[in-house]
């Protein structure tokens, strides 16, 4: 039978008759005193089931069940009705609430706090305050010695920054720049020190991982790999420390030489990750509003594009962070309007719009043709467009006295449409399915506009 509607029609009743597959009758419950029990006898596939009854409970011998979970959750989330609901989709205020609830109760619980009272008899006996120089909080791996693996190492290190626990991450460095034999982890020591110095950047720990780097960088440099130095120099962006991340990426992400071959994995690698550790300088300042150095990497950028072409590296190989870095242009571009943002120099070069800086250093590099880049830079060079004139000979058209770009195409086919995708509008020029419906050279203009006057 039908279940659902079975369900809805008893569901009216105030006793609600129940039957056996000979049709007769077995019981009579009160539908609203039963109903969870009423609910499971209702989807029970019974074989000569029996049922006895004994107030105010229900025994049910023998009993085969086809659950239907989309009914019984409905319903015991109906509020005790009778009546099947569905879950009513939340909208993303209540969502957004919802997850703030979350976090407020996930911050002030316990979860993330340190587990000493389990690791209490553990840690007698040993130095004050109760714990050794290289024991840790984690109950995995409870302290580190010359026969922890690097593995161990480094799940130590992603815990301590995952729970912000500073106390595991100085026992980490004190274990590798201590204890630790040359030998340890078979060449991966100059990996590990690289992990354990973003990790103390993300903590805001400065003179540890500057530790950490200046024994990376007296000892293990030449095993340097792009990827870490590039963490590195997003980590010392992180608690704007700039000069560092200039020191690194000029000591550990140099260009190649002029006469090396560009298209190794080696090198092709370098250039990537300085291109990549370049786009986040730019886009961290300009968020920051930090214009000097912003238009410095821009320019770094622009310096470094051709290379990149020249190495064989293709966009996807690259994925350049665009999007992100016209957005903090865009912004940055704003503020300075307004007057909020001045650079640091005060006679510096700026261009007249902070976006132009970003779209010069994307023109060098592979383009990799995505629509939200383009969006996203359309909508930041273009903030207001207005129609000048119509001219339907050339005695009609206005002065050239700026750069011009001509939309020309066959009858049809979305001259119009381009101009109002381009231009983020909906109606700046008139669309027809009708061919032949502009008829005469429409002239629109950009302009830029500022809060007390508007200049072409």
């Amino acid at each position: 039978s039908n279940y659902a509607t079975e369900f809805e029609r008893i569901s009216a009743l105030t006793y609600a008759p129940l039957f056996d597959n000979q049709g007769k009758q077995i019981m009579v419950l009160e539908f609203r005193q039963f109903l969870p029990t009423l609910l499971i006898v209702l989807l029970v596939v019974h074989q000569g089931s029996s049922f006895s009854t004994l107030k105010p409970t229900l025994s049910i011998t023998k009993l085969q069940a086809n659950v239907a979970s989309d009914i019984i959750l409905g319903e015991l989330g109906s509020g005790g009705d009778g009546r099947i609901s569905k879950k009513r989709k939340l909208t993303r205020p209540e969502r957004k609430a919802q997850e703030r609830e979350k976090k407020a109760r996930r911050k002030n619980s316990n979860h993330r706090k340190h587990n000493y009272a389990a690791r209490a008899t553990e840690l007698q006996g040993k130095v004050s305050p109760g714990e050794g120089r290289y024991d840790l909080h984690s109950k995995s791996i409870s302290s580190l010695n010359i026969d922890s693996s690097a593995d161990d190492v480094l799940k130590a290190i992603k815990r301590a920054q995952n729970l912000h626990d500073v106390h595991d991450i100085r026992a980490i460095e004190h274990f590798l720049l201590e204890k630790a034999p040359p030998n340890f982890a078979y060449g991966y020591m100059g990996s590990l020190l690289s992990r354990l110095a973003v990790a103390a950047l993300h903590l805001g720990e400065q003179s540890l991982a500057r530790k950490a780097l200046d024994v990376r960088e007296a000892n293990y440099k030449l095993s340097a790999r792009p990827m870490e130095s590039a963490a590195i120099i997003r980590g010392l962006l992180r608690v704007h420390n700039v000069s560092d991340a200039f020191h690194v990426l000029d000591g550990e992400l140099p260009l190649p030489d002029s006469e090396s071959e560009l298209t190794t994995e080696e090198n092709q690698e370098l250039i990537k990750y300085r291109a990549l550790s370049l786009g986040s300088i730019a886009s961290r300042h300009f968020f920051e509003n930090e214009l000097t150095y912003a238009i410095q990497a821009c320019e770094m950028l622009t310096e470094i594009g051709p290379i990149v072409r020249e190495a064989g590296l293709s966009a996807i190989d690259v994925k350049m962070p665009w999007a992100r870095i016209v957005k903090g242009a865009a912004q940055c571009e704003s503020k300075r309007r307004d007057g909020k943002v001045t650079a640091l120099v005060a006679d510096a070069e700026l261009p007249c719009n902070l976006v132009y800086s970003v779209l010069g250093a994307m023109t060098t590099f592979p383009s990799d043709n995505d629509d939200r880049t383009y969006e996203i830079l359309s909508n930041s060079l273009i903030r207001r467009v207005v129609f000048v004139t119509g001219a339907v000979d050339m005695k009609g058209c206005p002065v050239a006295d700026r750069g011009e770009v001509a939309f020309i195409g066959r009858s049809n086919v979305g001259k119009s449409s381009l101009v109002n995708m381009i231009t983020n509008r909906k109606s700046l020029a008139y669309t027809s399915k009708t061919p032949g419906k502009t008829q005469q050279f429409n002239f629109f203009c950009s302009k830029r506009q500022t809060r007390k006057s508007s200049r072409d």
